[in-house]
């Protein structure tokens, strides 16, 4: 990661131009592979679902790692579900359930 001072803030709005659209696709894959973090606006989606998700969030971290666990990416079959700290590795294609989908008796 190299240095910067903000965390880039992208508006979506600008994917619905042909003219601004290259510029958003900049900027994402600078604030992806370089910064690791960004913030988006004209997303669309509505404040009360937001509001929503922020209410739920304390209940759902504060419940016992069991109960998280139970929901684990690896119970899934659509890779989809919880997963804890340290748990996850950035190797593309490199996780067992993808694997074994994917690519039947490869290893990673």
């Amino acid at each position: 990661m190299t240095g910067f001072r903000q965390i880039p803030i992208l508006d979506l709005a600008l994917a619905a131009s042909d003219e601004t659209k290259s510029g958003l696709l900049e900027q994402l894959r600078y604030a992806l592979t370089d910064v690791g973090f960004l913030y988006i606006t004209n997303h669309g989606v509505d404040e009360s679902v937001i509001h929503g998700i922020v209410t739920a969030m304390p209940a759902l971290f504060g419940l016992p790692e069991s109960a998280k666990r139970s929901i684990s990416l690896d119970n899934s079959p659509h890779f989809l579900g919880y997963s804890g700290a340290k748990s996850e590795v950035s190797r593309p294609l490199c996780h067992p359930i993808i694997i074994a989908k994917a690519m039947p008796g490869q290893l990673c």
